[in-house]
């Protein structure tokens, strides 16, 4: 039993050995080969160092500064498995979220771009089923239905990501399409963006919606696929189990030691998820 998509790219990571182990020279598959080759034949090199540190360290030597101060150090993240961006100091942290919104700016929008995006952000986030989650760092974010609020609940208590980590998806990245029903060209603006993986993320009740809605929402994601600038998956009914393979897809994608072309991945299930 298989799930029918109206587009999906995901690639495998298998089949090519594209993760060295640095320690001997063997290359494998996927990262989890190598952790488990890494664990049991070189367990003696790690020691009780975290081996996902480890095997980081082997491939990205040298001391991890601050990419704003570039004076401190960045501290492991185990939960991660890989360094912070920013030391602790918070003007750090600061000025990495100006800079962040400087540059998608600069890529993907301009001034006259901005205000349709902005007001259709700003509408979504006064209706009645919205409303601001906090997450553990005391940082808010807006969601719109228990859907997307059961998301944010599920990336920070099952998935450990953090305030900086998931970001409602920026007004200045709004996908423009026509509106083949009224010949209308306008805004369509995903729900969240997980910048480290440059990847949009669109929520979903896949029960409630009429044909005319679900005809609209395929035309927001042919302009995704043929704007082709970001990772993209549709999350219906609370179903992660694509999310999980995804994010796992592109972390494994980000530290392969060949990297793939640069296209990009769209996981995006059928409407109503008919199942073969």
């Amino acid at each position: 039993m298989a799930k029918k998509y109206s587009k999906n790219n995901k690639r495998e990571v298998t089949g090519r050995r594209r993760f060295k182990c640095e320690d001997c020279g063997q290359r494998f598959g996927t990262f989890d080969q190598l952790f488990k080759h890494a664990t049991k034949i070189h367990s003696d090199l790690i020691g009780n160092e975290d081996p996902y540190k480890y095997l980081f360290d082997k491939r990205n030597p040298g001391i991890k500064l601050c990419v704003i101060c570039k004076k401190n150090t960045c501290e492991w993240n185990p939960v991660k498995h890989k360094y912070a961006r920013y030391c602790t100091n918070p003007e750090c942290k600061k000025k990495a979220r100006e800079m962040f919104q400087k540059n998608m700016k600069r890529i993907y929008g301009t001034d006259n771009l901005l205000n349709d995006p902005e007001h259709q952000a700003e509408m979504l986030a006064n209706r009645k089923i919205s409303g601001k989650y906090t997450w553990q760092d005391g940082v808010q974010i807006i969601y719109v239905g228990k859907y997307e609020l059961d998301f944010l609940q599920y990336c920070e208590n099952t998935l450990h990501f953090t305030s900086s980590d998931v970001i409602p998806f920026p007004t200045n990245m709004a996908v423009r399409y026509l509106d083949k029903f009224t010949n209308v060209e306008r805004f369509y603006i995903p729900d969240f963006w997980i910048p480290s993986l440059n990847l949009a993320i669109e929520i979903k009740d896949g029960s409630k919606y009429p044909l005319d809605s679900k005809a609209k929402m395929a035309m927001k994601e042919e302009a995704v696929i043929k704007l082709d600038k970001f990772n993209f998956i549709k999350i219906v009914d609370k179903d992660y189990t694509d999310f999980n393979d995804l994010i796992k897809t592109l972390k494994d994608l980000n530290c392969a030691e060949v990297k793939k072309d640069g296209n990009h991945i769209f996981i995006i299930p059928a409407p109503g998820n008919d199942v073969l």
